[in-house]
């Protein structure tokens, strides 16, 4: 479900972005944060990372950034709260999020959170519902916008499962009583060794959003009871081809 890209600016042009409008984030794996040689802010988020960027330009299938560090944080004269609020801010504006169903999503079709209206599909699973941003690039991160996932579970009168699926979007779950939690790990996992490149993957855990305290939690693992016909509609939903590649 994915074929944009990140673009990397080189050392020049991060000089000449230093201006607080740039500055958005991006959620990443731990692994991947800890490949980064330059020291520079990050914020945990459970077992993810929030990362700072200075976005050069914004295309259909690209975005131009180049990572803050603590040199460029320097140069912007911000703390790392202001940062941080900067980018959330900017990157609500500059990438607002989007839902889609699973087979709107491999349609290429999605809604704003606003004008979703979530009508229950009745099928052998769960309805699964892709979150992302308008670009499909660093969607993921759309989970930390603050109030999405407390919208969310509202329109849909439940909390919510969340899953994974790479840097650049996630699985939604409405909780309907009928999940084996079980199952979310191993199936996030199966994913991404078969479908996932190192550098995309964001986790291997799933996680709850609880609407009552309002945040986000790991689910505990448990031993697993994974079905590989329930991995398949995760990857390709009910109508898609299991041979089909997400990657063209």
């Amino acid at each position: 479900m994915k074929n944009n890209d990140i673009k990397i600016v080189d050392r020049n042009e991060e000089m000449n972005l230093l201006k607080k409008e740039n500055i958005i984030f991006s959620l990443i794996s731990q692994e991947e944060n800890r490949r980064t040689q330059r020291p520079h802010p990050y914020r945990l988020q459970n077992d993810m990372v929030i990362t700072y960027r200075l976005v050069a330009k914004i295309e259909d299938q690209s975005i131009h950034s180049a990572l803050i560090d603590d040199t460029l944080l320097n140069s912007l004269d911000l703390s790392y709260e202001e940062l941080h609020n900067l980018a959330i801010e900017n990157t609500m504006r500059l990438l607002p999020p989007r839902i889609a169903t699973m087979e709107q999503a491999f349609n290429k079709e999605a809604t704003d959170i606003d004008s979703f209206r979530y009508d229950e599909v009745t099928t052998a699973f769960e309805p699964m519902y892709v979150l992302s941003n308008s670009k499909n690039i660093n969607g993921a991160s759309s989970i930390v916008y603050p109030g999405l996932l407390e919208k969310l579970s509202e329109k849909f009168g439940s909390n919510l499962y969340i899953l994974p699926s790479s840097v650049h979007e996630v699985i939604i779950i409405p909780d309907e009583g009928t999940m084996d939690e079980r199952e979310l790990g191993p199936m996030v996992r199966s994913v991404n060794m078969q479908e996932v490149s190192s550098k995309e993957r964001l986790s291997n855990s799933a996680y709850k959003y609880d609407k009552e305290e309002k945040s986000i939690i790991r689910i505990e693992e448990q031993t697993p009871t994974l079905s590989q016909e329930f991995v398949n509609h995760f990857l390709y939903g009910n109508e898609q081809d299991p041979d089909m590649d997400l990657e063209p």
